[in-house]
């Protein structure tokens, strides 16, 4: 059961400091003050998927406390650059407190993560998380369903690309492509050519696209030219912006 939670800088806005009830939580708000992005973090902390806060929550610090484990993780307050390095701490039940320095690029590989994610998920054995779902007036309902038909069009363009994985996300398409020495997408960890996340934002109208390589810059600029003019030609350019934020893994 989840004790606590405290989140420092969450989308770079706002500060949470939760003490949970053991039996029913309810989230009040209003539209973008991060309820939904919170709920996601919670579930990423609790089901051993910490790489994707990496990617997908901008954060400046977070700590949350269960009756099986404890785990704190902390950015710089460095926004342009996000943070290069990142200090976690962690125990579990009554074991020894242990701690890490990881640089940002290197996250997604390193072997502690994994070995966390894979003892967090095991600790906390079945979770399940439900995306919440908004009403709002006027156009923003719109823009989601606009949302859906730019992913069913670049879905339907990489599916020529050969090589790829489609991961299982919680919203918007994930999607990794396996090198040539890769020879199943469980063995892809050690032979991910580049991935990219495309989701819609959850709290602005606005479509976020991630890609990732590892260290190649050309590659990372190629497919996000390529993923970026599909957007356009769909009709992107008029219903949205583009924010481009080139990030290299090492």
């Amino acid at each position: 059961m989840i004790q606590r939670l405290e989140v420092v800088g969450l989308n770079y806005q706002f500060d949470y400091g939760l003490k949970f009830n053991p039996d029913l939580n309810i989230f009040t708000g209003s539209n973008g003050c991060g309820k939904t992005t919170l709920l996601k973090l919670m579930w990423y902390l609790i089901s051993g998927n910490l790489h994707r806060i990496i990617t997908e929550i901008p954060f400046e610090f977070v700590l949350i406390e269960t009756d099986q484990f404890s785990f704190s993780m902390a950015s710089s307050n460095d926004h342009k650059n996000r943070g290069d390095t990142l200090h976690l701490v962690w125990k579990f039940g009554t074991g020894e407190e242990k701690s890490a320095q990881i640089r940002r690029s290197r996250f997604l590989r390193n072997q502690t993560v994994l070995s966390l994610n894979a003892r967090i998920a095991s600790v906390s054995q079945n979770s399940l998380f439900f995306p919440t779902f908004r009403r709002i007036e006027g156009g923003y309902s719109h823009f989601s369903r606009f949302v859906e038909r730019l992913l069913d069009a670049v879905n339907d363009m990489i599916q020529c690309w050969g090589n790829s994985c489609v991961e299982a996300p919680i919203d918007g398409l994930s999607v990794r492509f396996l090198s040539v020495g890769a020879l199943s997408a469980s063995d892809s960890q050690k032979h991910d050519s580049w991935r990219f996340n495309l989701r819609e934002s959850n709290t602005d109208p606005l479509l976020r696209l991630n890609v990732e390589t590892i260290g190649d810059e050309d590659l990372l600029l190629e497919k996000t030219t390529k993923i970026s003019r599909k957007l356009e030609s769909s009709g992107g350019r008029r219903e949205t912006k583009f924010r481009r934020e080139f990030e290299k893994s090492a």
